[in-house]
């Protein structure tokens, strides 16, 4: 299986196709070219703040998959890149993925606690917070 999904990546990557269901699919793929790898990193954490039992934001990603979510999963996919690369989660980018998500999800959990009102019930059309321009705020907080 996970030679067909990388397969499936490989040649549907220059064609025309959803590259946010690209993404989805990258943590569950390995050996893929450089600029592919990058993104599977912060497309795994992306997939476990969704799902994982104990998010902050379990539910509340839309990937390409899933359109319950109200906040998109590239807007918190590309500061992770950024931040994995050459800011806040540097010292993370190798080896302790555990150690950055439990940072990761205590900002988000600080966001959602300190902006209830502007948070829950909400989304990207009646709160800021929770738009793209405002997602993209403070996420750069976390990731500078």
């Amino acid at each position: 299986m996970k030679e067909l999904n990388k397969q499936f990546i490989l040649i549907n990557n220059t064609r025309p196709l959803a590259k946010r269901l690209i993404y989805e699919l990258l943590p569950s793929v390995s050996g893929l070219p450089h600029r592919l790898s990058d993104r599977a990193g912060a497309a795994a954490m992306t997939e476990t703040l969704n799902y994982g039992e104990d998010s902050s934001l379990r539910g509340l990603i839309h990937p390409h998959t899933n359109t319950e979510g109200i906040i998109k999963d590239t807007l918190i996919q590309r500061p992770l890149i950024n931040s994995f690369v050459n800011r806040a989660l540097r010292p993370w980018s190798k080896e302790k993925k555990l150690d950055a998500y439990d940072l990761v999800n205590a900002f988000f959990a600080a966001v959602k606690d300190a902006f209830a009102k502007d948070w829950e019930g909400h989304t990207a059309t009646t709160s800021r917070l929770l738009h793209g321009a405002g997602v993209a705020r403070w996420v750069m907080l976390w990731t500078s």
